[in-house]
């Protein structure tokens, strides 16, 4: 009895370790990895350092429904002040990208799709481009209104 008991045990824990390293996230050390990953939208991370030492995480979570599941999240942001800092702590999101045009993005292109995220991090990149539009357009104004007021 002893005997089948560790023989059971044994093939359920080898069942197991098998379907950990066949179905575990796999970890990408550069972008090229985590590109060829996105062509067929298997579950893959990365983290990516910009030239300013701010990472960005990026985790392929699978497919759903002819999507592939993105999740993007900052983990830290240098060369930034301190308000646009505060809005992107913490702030994640999650996109679901059609199959086929996620397999044809690099993953500069992966951030920039904002179509089909949702989440803080989606809220947070929105705002600074409002704000950043805002200042550019009263900027440009008061050059107009000097202008107009020139000519007459």
């Amino acid at each position: 009895m002893k005997k089948e008991v560790w023989i059971t045990a044994g093939v359920i824990l080898i069942i197991l370790i098998g379907s950990w390293l066949i179905f575990r996230t796999k970890s990408c050390s550069d972008d090229f990895c985590f590109e060829q990953a996105a062509r067929n939208c298997d579950e893959a991370k990365f983290d990516l350092q910009d030239e300013n030492g701010g990472v960005t995480y990026y985790e392929i979570q699978g497919e759903e429904d002819g999507n592939c599941l993105l999740y993007i999240k900052i983990i830290k942001m240098n060369g930034i002040s301190e308000e646009n800092a505060r809005l992107f702590k913490d702030a994640d999101m999650l996109c679901a990208i059609p199959e086929s045009e996620f397999s044809k993005m690099t993953i500069n292109e992966m951030i920039d799709n904002l179509d089909y995220c949702h989440g803080r991090l989606k809220e947070a990149i929105y705002e600074i481009t409002l704000k950043n539009l805002y200042g550019l357009v009263t900027r440009d104004l008061g050059n107009v209104l000097k202008q107009i007021n020139n000519v007459l």
